[in-house]
């Protein structure tokens, strides 16, 4: 994911900034990192890909490889 897009993503449940933390990049490509919104909600990058599910919701993508 190009880093350029963060500042785009938000919280799915509240709508507020994410910041992010932990971030796996090289230049300016971002292969993982964590987000959180001001309210505590909590999201991932993952191979690239922003993964924006609310918690409890099943990732068919995670199930496939064994996450």
């Amino acid at each position: 994911m190009k880093s350029s897009l963060l500042p785009l993503l938000q919280c799915p449940i509240c709508a507020t900034a994410l910041s992010w933390t932990n971030a796996d990049e090289s230049g300016d490509e971002i292969f993982a990192a964590k987000g959180r919104c001001d309210v505590g909600h909590t999201f991932e990058i993952r191979d690239g890909i922003a993964v924006l599910l609310p918690t409890g919701i099943k990732d068919p993508w995670a199930d496939g490889f064994g996450r």
